[in-house]
């Protein structure tokens, strides 16, 4: 799984594209908790927003994929394969796409 320590290990050059990404991501974060308990299955009650925060990762190395031919099931498209001592936080990570009901219809 890639993380920002990479950007960050490729010098100063990249510190913008490490923010953007951090940013955006923050943002999904905020956007796309799920809830089961809410009708919408976000915590914010607002699945357009989790969807625009969603929209704003694609193009970064954060880009989501969907993984078969179902329009719900999305999930980034590495893996955490060679992750090491961060193989946990990676499947968190990618359990925030994998198995995210804001992202459902």
């Amino acid at each position: 799984m890639h993380s920002y320590h990479v950007f960050e290990e490729c010098g100063n050059s990249t510190e913008t594209l490490i923010t953007f990404v951090q940013s955006r991501f923050a943002d999904f974060q905020h956007n796309c908790q799920p809830s089961p308990l809410s009708a919408s299955g976000c915590v914010r009650e607002s699945r357009a927003m989790c969807l625009k925060a969603y929209a704003g990762l694609i193009g970064t190395i954060m880009t989501p994929n969907y993984v078969s031919n179902s329009s719900t099931e999305v999930s980034q498209w590495c893996t955490c394969d060679g992750s090491g001592n961060e193989w946990q936080g990676c499947q968190r990570i990618l359990h925030m796409f994998s198995s995210n009901i804001c992202l459902r219809e």
